[in-house]
């Protein structure tokens, strides 16, 4: 199981007072690796504003909170008496790390119900020591600085259109599996789990037809083209391609973003082509292009293989681990890229790390379909941690409202405040 599954087990088993004393074994040794220390701190802080007033919450003092989770595990070690138990595996996905002074770098973990449900544990952990430690009457309730939100947006999912070369469009979301059409020279299947697959078939024609996949805001789509070459379209995206590749290379164009898999044929070089006219040259590679045109650049990330970036007469060849990012004929090459930040849209993921609030708003806006305004000036915020783009809007935007990013929502408008 993943730490992080690991984890979530044993926390609803603890409050649920369901553990068996192995389990409390291992969920004293997550708690004891301090990897969720600073998430839980802050949240606990934010819950006890909520139920005790300034003067009773003046003397928690870090140290003073820290003695009293150490109280916590205590109690619970007092308990069990922990065996040679494996300790719970790390992983970089799951990583909480210190803050580090920047702008304003503000760290969170992947989920905010994950940070909410592990918050109420150990809320209800002090808010019982406090309690019985610093007073004997209950304490009056101060105002909650978080503003509600009234209007929550489901995240998106698979969703998209494909335009065929004589106009029809299919809402591919709606539409059954099996075959959706047949165009010239190919047949054109949905699968059970979603895909839309091109098989071509030259005895159905000679003419080379287009056509378009196109996601809206809120949508993402996985397609097979007539090739092999696998292609995952971001929101707010769009591909256009043949229905069969004749000739000596093999020619698409796209919008927005897409991730690809390219079949290897070493004669019909791949060739996508960018709304700016730039063109990225492969033969068989794993790559992802960003061209959407709110982004400052184009950025074209390469993971396995060999990729060719073509802008107006410069051209750069790049290695995996590599990322070009172009804007009419300028090119600058990195190789410091976290690839895995760079796919994690593919993955199922939000990653923030090392981004601004803009940045982070305006994938927000394409994912759930919704318009960010700033009120008054745009915060000068730094992010770094993970989020599931499986979570509703309020989800996600509990996680950043916990960290000093205030918001409203009027109908699907997200206002910053």
């Amino acid at each position: 199981m993943h730490p992080t599954e690991q984890f979530l087990d044993l926390l609803s088993k603890y409050t649920n007072a369901k553990l068996s004393s192995e389990e409390e074994a291992h969920f004293i040794l997550f708690l004891q690796s301090g990897k969720y220390k600073d998430w839980l701190d802050m949240d606990v802080r934010e819950k006890l504003q909520q139920n005790y007033n300034k003067n009773e919450l003046a003397f928690l003092s870090e140290k003073r909170s820290g003695e009293i989770l150490q109280s916590i595990l205590n109690a619970l070690t007092d308990r069990q008496s922990v065996g040679p138990v494996e300790s719970p595996a790390s992983s970089d996905s799951d990583r909480f790390l210190p803050s580090v002074p920047k702008v304003h770098r503000i760290h969170f973990l992947r989920t905010a119900w994950f940070r909410y449900a592990a918050a109420i544990v150990v809320f209800l952990s002090i808010a019982t020591y406090l309690f019985f430690n610093t007073t004997k009457e209950k304490p009056s309730v101060t105002q909650n600085n978080t503003i509600p939100v009234q209007n929550d947006v489901p995240p998106g999912g698979n969703r998209a259109t494909l335009t065929l070369a004589d106009g029809t469009k299919i809402v591919l979301d709606s539409a059954k599996s099996g075959q959706l059409a047949r165009e010239e020279n190919a047949t054109i299947t949905k699968t059970a789990d979603g895909r839309i697959v091109y098989e071509a078939d030259q005895k159905l024609g000679t003419r080379i037809l287009f056509n378009t996949m196109t996601t809206p805001n809120g949508g993402q789509y996985h397609l097979r083209l007539p090739d092999g070459t696998v292609v995952w379209l971001n929101a707010a995206s769009s591909i256009t391609y043949p229905t069969a590749f004749t000739g000596k290379t093999r020619s698409v164009a796209i919008t927005g973003e897409a991730y690809f898999e390219v079949h290897t044929d070493k004669k019909m070089p791949f060739v996508v082509t960018l709304y700016n006219g730039n063109k990225v040259e492969v033969l068989g590679t794993h790559f992802n292009i960003n061209s959407y045109t709110n982004e400052n650049n184009i950025r074209t990330t390469l993971l396995e293989g060999h990729v060719r970036v073509a802008a107006g007469k410069k051209t750069i060849d790049i290695r995996p681990g590599q990322q070009v990012s172009s804007a009419q004929d300028q090119i600058e090459l990195r190789s410091d890229v976290n690839t895995d930040q760079v796919t994690a849209w593919k993955n199922g993921r939000f990653n923030f790390d090392g981004q601004r609030l803009q940045e982070v708003m305006r994938q927000l806006a394409r994912w759930y379909d919704i318009d960010v305004k700033y009120q008054g000036g745009i915060p000068e915020l730094e992010f770094a941690g993970e989020m599931g783009r499986n979570l509703s809007l309020s989800q996600v935007l509990k996680g950043l409202g916990g960290v000093g990013v205030k918001y409203k929502i009027e109908n699907k408008t997200l206002i910053v405040l």
